[in-house]
């Protein structure tokens, strides 16, 4: 034993003695006019096979430093540069070079698809774009989800989802692999942008190895490419900061490691200062064809303390919240293209509210009922989760089970004063379960596919009106199953395709209330069973070539209902049969020109328990719902129509669609008033309608020269549709137009301008001639000036102005200034949020049927200071 420890340690002191740790660096230039080249590759060569020993790229400045090359002092390499728009250069090198090169590229114009184009910041391959992140980055910007909003074509919305070309993204990939699936927020939010070189969007990209000869996709995927002094070390962020009025803190911990075949991420945080961290746990829709591959999340709670609208503002400036944070992220490989996924999160936080309301219900104008509330609320929840999944994406056969859980414990607490004083509390718990799993096997001409997502949910819910001693319970049970399998074939350019599948869901609802304020007639429990299944055959036509792509989908289904009203005594069983039949086409006339328009025809019912209750359900304490206890049907037409335009080396995108969605028959909603109380119900209508026309254009171009940022959307809709008021039929309609601007320049290196514009107008007219409009302007002006290499100033103007017809406008400006000083890898910030101390914003909005104003308590003047490190 103690000679092999001896020979152990000989040969460990033998390979210090052989191999040291080297440091290359150097910088990379232009030899026309000196300056630097920044995103440069630099690879180290092995002489005899030109295999990769190590590489890195350039910085902004065109710095490089290569701090893990291991030699010894007989090793040889070939140092390679290379950017695009330049010679490559290429040198043998027998011993270890000086300490700092100087490596100047001579320039090259290089010729793709007949552009001729010098050092270009995006390049493109195929379907791939590779955007340097360094040609996006802002000095002001702190994660790379901010680089990814000035990727043309890309959009960001208020809620974290990534969409390309007005379409979601179908993965989203770090270094090629997907860790996250639909939790990307959690990447986009906290990776620092000098962690990632490169941005890469896949169009038309098939994430099943599986699929990709056989299924053509029209949705896109990003990946983000580590830099490679990242890899295989742990590294991330850290933030402490603290502030007054009030005494405030924040707090974040992000710890990330890319390895070759590993990866996982852990964050923490924690704050009081109105920053909204629990976007970073929400999971995002990846899509059509993702649908039946991710739990079912959408919010289904009935209760709720009061009726409110959210304010058009900036969130961090209504938000009172004392929120924690963590998230666990795990990629561990199993095998080849095998892997597994854990992601687990918790969110704890409390909010608070203080604000006033005032309501209009919308009768006859003399006859308009008020209603003023000066609500005090306080919201405290508890959202623990998990989700593993196990992956094998191989081009032989694709299996993927995944398993997902949630729980969310929701508190609340309120009281309000104005049109009736109430003391009231809300308790919801919502419980779910869900297993998925997926197979697809590719075989010379066919591809047979299965998938199977089975969900459980509770959702019990209890309504105290505590002044009032009045109690509404409510619980809800899910068990739904969705069982889909198809065979697909190639014949040539054509793929018929035929699915077989197999829906059912049993549901459950149970309601009681107390006291009911003595009102006989709008008492009530509900004891109410649904079992609903569907048995549905789809043939599918594709035609699919480079310039058209033709589909046409006729699903025949058969439905079955069983509803049972426990406490009426009553059973109720339906069938239907439907055919719902569809046809798309997708187009491409011209390079960089896309079309593609669709129809679909459908009658769908009534399928979710929850507008089915027989009784009343007090909702909150001055609104009570009664469902319509039956199957009902509607009908609906769908047509969209779409034209593309991108030209992804010249960085700009364009874009234009129609869409018209028609629904008649089905269920109408019917409104009445009483002194305060809103009794709403739905009534069976063979000749209901509703239905909607809209527009959508976009553009958006980058100039690098000059440099300048281009954006703008600009939408319009038209929709109408039909109510029951005071037992009278009311028809709506209402025009919408929008338009957002959007501006970027920088002055040199050191000051940028960013200038974001959202404008609206909206116009209402019911048959009873009551008019009412809208009008809503916001802006935010961001200055950011480099005072010297370690000092900057941001400077941030907002300013929100709204008005409806009959009032005067409501305006508020408001004012923010950063102050950072950077030493290395560390950052001081200094931040003072709302300069003017606004405390209060007035928001007027309308719906159908209401007209709300409400005033919302702001956050003070605020002083904080933080410390940031990177790793």
């Amino acid at each position: 034993m103690s000679k092999r420890l001896i020979i152990i340690l000989y040969l460990i002191f033998l390979s210090f003695a052989l191999y040291s740790q080297t440091k290359l660096s150097g910088v990379v230039v232009s030899s026309d006019d000196g300056k630097p080249i920044p995103n440069a590759h630099i690879s180290l060569l092995n002489p005899s096979d030109k295999s990769i020993i190590v590489y890195t790229f350039s910085d902004e400045k065109g710095v490089f430093t290569i701090e893990s090359v291991k030699s010894n002092e007989a090793s040889e390499f070939i140092l390679e540069v290379s950017f695009i728009g330049f010679q490559k250069y290429s040198v043998f090198h027998k011993t270890n070079p000086p300490d700092r090169l100087q490596i100047r590229l001579k320039n090259e114009p290089f010729e793709i698809k007949s552009a001729v184009v010098k050092a270009p910041r995006v390049s493109m391959r195929g379907d791939t774009l590779n955007y340097m992140t360094t040609g996006f980055v802002k000095e002001q910007d702190r994660s790379i989800g901010e680089v990814l909003r000035r990727i043309p074509g890309v959009v960001v919305d208020v809620s974290g989802q990534i969409k390309y070309n007005d379409k979601p993204i179908n993965a989203f990939y770090i270094d090629g692999k997907n860790m996250l699936e639909g939790q990307y927020s959690i990447a986009t939010n906290n990776i620092r942008p000098d962690l990632v070189t490169m941005i890469q969007v896949f169009e038309n990209h098939q994430p099943v190895k599986a699929l990709k000869k056989h299924q053509y996709s029209e949705n896109a995927a990003i990946n983000l490419t580590i830099n490679p002094n990242a890899k295989a070390r742990l590294v991330g962020t850290a933030d402490v900061g603290a502030g007054i009025s009030p005494l405030m803190w924040n707090f974040r911990l992000s710890m990330f490691r890319f390895a070759k075949s590993s990866q996982s991420m852990t964050i923490l945080k924690s704050n009081n200062s109105g920053l909204d961290i629990s976007s970073d746990l929400r999971l995002h829709s990846m899509g059509p064809e993702s649908l039946l591959q991710q739990p079912d999340l959408s919010e289904q709670n009935m209760l709720n303390l009061s009726e409110t609208t959210s304010a058009p503002l900036n969130i961090e400036r209504t938000l009172f919240n004392t929120s924690h944070l963590a998230s666990v992220n795990l990629l561990i490989p199993i095998a080849k293209d095998v892997q597994a996924t854990l992601r687990v999160g918790y969110l704890n936080e409390k909010r608070t509210a203080d604000n006033q309301q005032i309501t209009t219900f919308i009768i006859d104008g003399p006859n308009d009922i008020l209603i003023t509330e000066i609500s005090k609320t306080s919201k405290n929840d508890n959202v623990p989760s998990v989700d593993f999944t196990l992956t094998s994406n191989k081009e032989k056969i694709y299996v993927q089970n995944r398993v997902y859980g949630r729980i969310f414990f929701s508190d609340m607490s309120g009281t309000l004063s104005g049109s009736k004083n109430i003391s009231q509390g809300l308790s919801q718990k919502q419980f779910d379960v869900a297993e998925i799993f997926s197979v697809i096997k590719p075989l010379k001409n066919t591809v047979l596919r299965f998938n199977s997502r089975t969900q459980v949910r509770s959702l019990p819910e209890e309504l105290s009106i505590i002044s009032d001693s009045i109690i509404q319970t409510v619980n809800l049970f899910q068990i739904k199953s969705n069982n889909v399998a198809s065979t697909q074939i190639k014949a040539g350019w054509f793929r018929p395709e035929v699915t077989l599948g197999y829906n059912v869901s049993s549901q459950s609802l149970n309601s009681e209330i107390s006291d009911m304020r003595k009102v006989q007639e709008l008492s009530g429990d509900n004891n109410i069973r649904l079992f609903s299944s569907e048995l549905f055959l789809s043939p599918t036509f594709r035609y699919d070539r480079d310039k058209i792509r033709l589909m046409l989908r006729v699903p025949i289904r058969m439905l079955g209902y069983n509803l049972k009203n426990i406490n009426g005594a009553s059973d109720t069983s339906t069938l239907f049969f439907r055919v719902s039949p569809s046809v798309s086409a997708i187009f491409s006339p011209w390079n960089n020109w896309e079309g593609s328009i669709m129809y679909s025809y459908g009658r769908n019912t009534q399928g979710d328990i929850q507008s089915m209750n027989p009784s009343f359900i007090m909702n909150n304490y001055r609104t009570l719902s009664e469902g319509y206890a039956g199957i009902i049907e509607t009908g609906s037409h769908s047509s969209m129509m779409r034209i593309t335009y991108r030209n992804a080396l010249k960085l700009f995108s364009a874009g234009f669609n129609v869409n018209y969605i028609h629904r008649g028959g089905g269920t109408k909603h019917s409104v009445q008033y009483m002194d305060i109380f809103s009794i709403r119900k739905l009534l069976p209508d063979e000749n209901n309608f509703n239905s909607m026309l809209s527009f959508r254009g976009n553009f958006s171009k980058v100039f690098f020269d000059s440099p300048l940022n281009l954006g703008l959307f600009v939408t319009h809709s038209i929709s109408s549709g039909s109510y029951v008021q005071q037992t009278k039929n009311v028809d709506i309609s209402s025009r919408t137009w929008q338009a957002e601007p959007s501006v970027s320049y920088s002055f040199g290196s050191s000051v940028n301008t960013e200038l974001n514009i959202k404008a609206g107008i909206t116009n209402r007219v019911d048959d009873r001639g009551y008019q009412s409009s809208l009008l809503s302007a916001n802006s935010s002006l961001l200055n950011y000036i480099k005072l010297s290499p370690k000092v900057d100033v941001i400077f941030n103007l907002e300013h929100y102005l709204n008005k409806s017809s009959g009032q005067t406008s409501n305006s508020n400006l408001f004012a923010d200034l950063k102050v950072n000083y950077r030493a290395g890898k560390s950052n001081l910030e200094i931040s003072l949020k709302n300069i003017f101390n606004n405390n209060r914003y007035i928001y007027t909005g309308f719906s159908e049927l209401t007209k709300v104003e409400k005033m919302y308590t702001l956050r003070p003047r605020s002083l904080m200071i933080t410390y940031s490190v990177g790793f």
